[in-house]
């Protein structure tokens, strides 16, 4: 299974997230296949002959979701891929996972309604206007609401991309789509393929995304899991050392 970073512009973290993340999945992803990374610079630590780059800048104060969108048009236009893993820089893998046999994940979480944008219950206000809209288009596609994205990797498909985005442009919305706003792109695209595959394999996944390492409630979430992520907060408090400690020795991916 070929895996996709959507990057941005740098990080704060000067991308050693991402390079902890490669790490992880060197040591733990089996039936890894080529590794795609779309971004406006790639990283100087990555080994430009190890991996494929696609150069994409981000659209300058446009919405995050149209820019990752604008990044995951590009591999399909770009590449003959067929399916994919979507990764996020901040996720790393702890045991080993069989990357062939990934299934479709989902949180299960209700989508908000417009009375939830006031009080930015899924997170803050954009994310929630966000979610949003992506449950008016889900609605209209027939989707079943519960493939609410979670900070999981996720799989894509042409196919499915091609499904849903014929049926916001012709069948639903004749004038061109949109009509809601951009929305979030991974929770569409579980419940489209889960929509055209219906005995595909699924799975509920909690997320495990850390918010502090140095406390106990963080460490117990970690005794089951195959993969955490991690919030911004917890750089704070000793991420690297413990990201070195998991994965101290260079990858192939990296000079």
């Amino acid at each position: 299974m070929d895996v996709v970073y959507v990057i941005g512009t740098g990080s704060k973290f000067g991308n050693e997230e991402l390079r902890y993340s490669l790490r992880s999945i060197c040591r733990f992803a089996q039936n890894l296949g080529e590794v795609y990374i779309v971004g406006d610079v790639l990283p100087p630590f990555i080994n430009p002959e190890s991996v494929h780059y696609i150069h994409w800048p981000d659209i300058p104060g446009e919405l995050p979701e149209k820019n990752v969108g604008g990044k995951i048009l590009q591999v399909f236009q770009q590449t003959q891929l067929q399916q994919f893993l979507l990764s996020s820089d901040d996720h790393f893998f702890i045991r080993p996972v069989d990357f062939d046999q990934w299934p479709v994940l989902y949180k299960g979480k209700r989508m908000p309604g417009m009375k939830d944008v006031s009080t930015g219950v899924f997170g803050d206000k954009r994310y929630t206007e966000c979610m949003v809209r992506t449950s008016r288009y889900m609605e209209l596609l027939g989707l079943d609401l519960k493939y609410y994205e979670g900070h999981t990797n996720k799989l894509y498909t042409r196919e499915a991309w091609d499904w849903f985005n014929a049926q916001i442009l012709r069948e639903n919305f004749p004038n061109g789509g949109h009509m809601f706003g951009v929305p979030s792109l991974n929770s569409l695209m579980g419940a489209s393929i889960m929509h055209l595959h219906p005995d595909y394999p699924c799975q509920y996944r909690k997320d495990i995304k850390l918010h502090h390492l140095d406390r106990m409630s963080d460490w117990v979430q970690l005794i089951d899991a195959h993969s955490f992520s991690i919030y911004n907060s917890a750089w704070n408090t000793g991420v690297f050392d413990f990201l070195s400690y998991l994965f101290p020795e260079k990858c192939r991916f990296e000079e």
